[in-house]
């Protein structure tokens, strides 16, 4: 459908005040039972005033309403409606986001209610999911509830190695908001681009790592400092295996280091020092404490100290000034930030820092362990990058190594997306015989136009088909081939 247009249709006439006491009324009623058995996803209140709409007319143009909304949920919303509505029309919402611009969500509407008069209450469910987080903001239990509901919960702390401009790694570890078999979303408080290659390190059901490559395909601001990071994995993964069918992480308990760790507990309680240093003691950890900035510095210049759990609000300094202060000394072992702050600004402002991961207080000593074990353990170098089998950034014609033009290439390459519609279409026909067509057609070009990876991508979606015969089998291969495609560049 088109998109909304600025003018829309007002059907409720009721003040603001009026439309919040209508929505607070509804949400007090209790839910039956069967309803919130149905739901897969936590709904929230999101009493917001207006949103725009867009919903298909059956035989006629789409109209643009503003409505109430009522609730929102990662999978769909309801609203407030002065018109009865077509179970099963195309619905666009427009919803507002708390730090970046609205954003228009492609739906369909599968419950029309009557509510009293004219009013109707509209269910919708979205195509895709959405991140909630980015629209409301949840409380504590909210934001548990949605770890469950997303499958972040599945993981516990996982560990990310991305890279900077001279290729070094940059580990951080991060408990997920949103994991599955295909990608995954963290908060940071750095900037990443998008297409950046990394690397992901999963602490498994039997305790041993997995690695995933990925990459960055967005990231974008939630609010003041803190960003959202999404990265598609190049291969989907196979929770059951890894995890097992109950998809329960792996507990810190399990893991033990290779070797005693020097450990230096920065905080101004004393009470806290004495308990986190009592409880590592007794898993072989070396303890030094530390009540502020300057002792921890003057510990560091000794020497002596390989991991730093540093508490973000001390006596009269800032736990981010310490961890930035302590990186310009040239300290290089993980630093692990600590409070009781759980708004999503305070780890985000600690990665940003310097810091490597973020717990919240009281510590959990499970995850702390977790935590500590991923970033000692986990090594990563940009060779494993440059080795993976599909590569990462532009792919240029090796024909055109030392500059030049030439009009075959760039016609070949502007035919790139036919290809890619070709084959996307072939494999929702079941087109073997096409796929196979376009696969052999890139094959021969791909040589001769001097884009290597584009052949031998081909080749390998060729080789599953006469493998296997099934489309379904040949899904990932073409997926990789698309990948290769979309890098192609003059």
């Amino acid at each position: 459908m088109a998109s909304i247009r600025e003018s829309a249709i007002t059907t409720i006439r009721l003040s603001p005040r009026e439309q919040k006491a209508l929505v607070d009324d509804m949400e007090s009623r209790t839910v039956p039972a069967e309803i919130e058995k149905e739901r897969r996803s936590v709904r929230v209140t999101f009493n917001i005033g207006e949103v725009k709409v867009l919903i298909a007319s059956p035989g006629g143009d789409p109209v643009a309403f503003s409505v109430v909304p009522r609730n929102l949920s990662s999978g769909g919303m309801a609203f407030i409606h002065g018109q009865f509505a077509h179970i099963g029309a195309k619905i666009v919402v427009t919803l507002p986001r708390l730090y970046d611009v609205p954003l228009e969500v492609n739906g369909e509407i599968v419950r029309c209610r009557h509510v009293k008069g004219l009013l109707h209450e509209i269910g919708v469910i979205f195509e895709d999911e959405i991140d909630i987080q980015q629209f409301v903001k949840l409380s504590r239990d909210q934001v548990k509830q949605v770890a469950v509901d997303t499958g972040s919960a599945i993981t516990g702390h996982v560990i990310i190695a991305l890279f900077d401009d001279k290729k070094q790694p940059i580990k951080f570890s991060i408990m997920p908001r949103k994991f599955d078999d295909k990608s995954m979303v963290f908060n940071h408080g750095r900037y990443f681009k998008p297409d950046s290659p990394c690397v992901v390190g999963l602490t498994v059901a039997d305790g041993t790592a997995h690695r995933v490559v990925g990459r960055i395909v967005d990231c974008h601001v939630i609010e003041e400092g803190v960003h959202a990071v999404k990265i598609n994995f190049e291969q989907e993964l196979d929770l059951e295996s890894l995890y097992g069918s109950d998809h329960e992480a792996v507990s810190g308990s399990q893991l033990e280091n290779e070797s005693v760790l020097r450990t230096l507990i920065v905080d101004d309680s004393e009470a806290d020092r004495q308990l986190i240093g009592f409880r590592l003691a007794q898993k072989g950890y070396e303890i030094q404490e530390a009540y502020g900035g300057l002792e921890a510095a003057d510990a560091v210049r000794k020497g002596g100290v390989d991991l730093i759990l540093l508490d973000i609000f001390l006596d009269g300094e800032c736990g981010y000034d310490v961890a930035k202060a302590i990186r310009q000394m040239g300290f290089t072992g993980p630093i692990v930030a600590l409070s009781a702050d759980e708004r999503s600004k305070t780890p985000a402002d600690a990665l940003r820092a310097g810091c490597n991961a973020f717990l919240t207080k009281p510590v959990d000593l499970d995850e702390l362990q977790k935590a500590i074990h991923q970033l000692v353990t986990f090594d990563v170098q940009w060779e494993q990058i440059e080795s993976h089998d599909v590569p990462f950034g532009p792919i240029h014609s090796s024909l055109l190594e030392d500059g030049g033009d030439s009009p075959q290439v760039k016609q070949f390459v502007e035919s790139i997306g036919d290809r890619v519609d070709e084959l996307q279409a072939a494999i929702e026909l079941e087109d073997l015989k096409c796929l196979n067509t376009v696969c052999e057609l890139l094959k021969v070009d791909g040589v001769k136009y001097g884009y290597e990876p584009v052949a031998d991508f081909s080749v390998k979606v060729s080789q599953s088909l006469a493998k296997s015969g099934n489309i379904n089998n040949v899904k990932s291969s073409v997926d990789d081939l698309v990948a290769i495609l979309l890098r192609v560049v003059p």
